[in-house]
C-alpha cells in the first residue's frame, strides 16, 4: 500500500463524515468531534502553515500532552508537507530547547503558556 497518513485521513473524513472521530474533555465533559469537524480543523491548520511560509520537508514541532489538539496539529502539519517532531512536555526546559534546536523546528505548536514558558526558560523559543 503506497499512501500517506494525510491521504488516509481524508478518506476517513469522506467516508465517516458526521460520525465521531475523537472525544475531548472540556470542563469535565467529554465532547465528540466528528470526522468532518476534524477534517476542517486539519485543513485550517495546514492552510495556516502555508500562510506562515512553511515549506514541505521543514519541521513542525508539537509540544503537548496527549490531547485532541496535538493530534490535529500533527495531522495538519503532515498535510502541509511538514516533518513532525513530537516533544514530550515532561522534559526539562534545557532538554526541550536542545531538541527544538537539533530538529531545526521552524513552527512549534505549544499546548499552553506553561509549556511555552518552560521552553523559553531553556532558551528554545522565540520571544515574539
Amino acid at each position: 500500500m503506497n499512501t500517506t497518513l494525510p491521504c488516509e485521513f481524508r478518506r476517513w473524513v469522506a467516508a465517516h463524515g458526521d460520525a465521531p472521530a475523537l472525544r475531548a474533555k472540556r470542563w469535565g465533559i467529554w465532547n465528540p468531534m466528528s470526522w468532518r469537524e476534524a477534517g476542517q480543523a486539519v485543513a485550517e491548520i495546514a492552510a495556516g502553515l502555508h500562510v506562515l511560509g512553511l515549506e514541505p520537508g521543514e519541521v513542525a514541532g508539537v509540544l503537548a500532552p496527549t490531547v485532541a489538539e496535538a493530534v490535529l496539529a500533527d495531522l495538519g502539519a503532515q498535510t502541509a508537507g511538514a516533518v513532525v517532531a513530537c516533544l514530550h512536555p515532561g522534559e526539562t526546559p534545557r532538554r526541550l530547547a536542545s531538541q527544538v534546536a537539533a530538529a531545526r523546528v521552524r513552527v512549534l505548536f505549544v499546548h499552553d503558556a506553561e509549556q511555552l514558558d518552560r521552553l523559553r526558560e531553556g532558551g528554545g523559543a522565540p520571544q515574539g
